[in-house]
């Protein structure tokens, strides 16, 4: 799959950012040079100097850039002749490993935008939100483990970056619900959970603090060993083909530099409970 010259490719990504309509959701694909009756739900590819290359969970891919550009693919799963709102979480960041310098404070926050699309989402609440950030810590407690936080600054931004969106069957829901998935199938999962950077929290949910003693608390498994965090929320519509290509852009940061992508309303082929799982994968520059 050949691409475009570079120059039309990366306006093609800036205007598919904010502009992926569901109605033209498989012309966005072949915009992009991906070809839809070949597309997957929940690949990701990144683009090398030619060509779009699939990168499965796990892997890790070789930039030529700083900025790596991504597709994710979100393709209905239970019924294709359906459309399919939903809410991707793009999640970065660089693991510390010894003999990494020291970090400043500004480095141990979590940076946080959404795009401007999901103002016009009929199911959207919520005040007008501006990139800005919170502390690591008040991130982890607040994903991790549902607290109230006694900063109300840092409270107040988490509750405007989260918002209500449209999902599957036309359903409104909110991206910080802390509604288990399917207890009685012992899935304790949330959207909320799906936030953290903490693997455990994101494959078995939030961490109950009656409990602690006996799981690892966030100091220790979340994001105390990470910097230079960035958090986004991406929304997308299959429209009637069942079908959306989402393209978004990270910035490579350094050494041992991860993307996490969780998509809200994916779900394990033939079930609406089971939600599918976290893509994890490495970008190197």
């Amino acid at each position: 799959m050949i691409g475009r010259p570079a120059s039309v490719l990366s306006a093609v990504i800036w205007l598919s950012c904010f502009d992926l309509g569901s109605a033209g959701a498989a012309d966005s694909c072949a915009e992009l040079g991906l070809v839809p009756d070949q597309l997957q739900n929940g690949q990701l590819f990144y683009r090398n100097q030619t060509q779009w290359v699939p990168l499965g969970s796990g892997q890790t891919a070789s930039s030529t850039s700083a900025i790596a550009s991504l597709v994710y693919i979100a393709r209905e799963t239970i019924d294709p002749t359906l459309s399919r709102s939903g809410t991707l979480i793009v999640k970065s960041g660089r693991t510390l490993v010894p003999g990494d310098p020291d970090v400043g404070s500004e480095r141990r926050l979590v940076k946080l935008r959404r795009t401007r699309t999901l103002e016009t989402d009929r199911c959207f609440q919520g005040l007008h939100f501006s990139p800005g950030s919170v502390s690591a810590r008040s991130y982890d407690a607040y994903h991790d483990y549902g607290d109230e936080l006694s900063d109300k600054t840092e409270q107040r931004r988490l509750d405007n970056f989260h918002l209500k969106y449209s999902g599957r069957q036309s359903a409104c829901k909110s991206t910080n619900d802390t509604s288990w998935d399917a207890p009685l199938q012992w899935d304790f999962r949330s959207n909320r959970s799906q936030f953290s950077f903490d693997p455990t929290v994101v494959s078995s949910g939030m961490y109950v603090r009656t409990a602690s003693v006996f799981r690892l608390t966030p100091a220790a498994a979340s994001s105390a060993t990470l910097v230079d965090q960035r958090v986004e929320i991406r929304r997308y519509s299959t429209g009637e083909g069942g079908l959306a290509c989402v393209p978004f852009n990270v910035k490579i940061t350094g050494a041992n530099f991860f993307l996490r992508v969780n998509d809200l309303e994916s779900r394990k082929r033939g079930t609406y409970l089971i939600r599918d799982a976290e893509t994890s994968v490495g970008l190197v520059r």
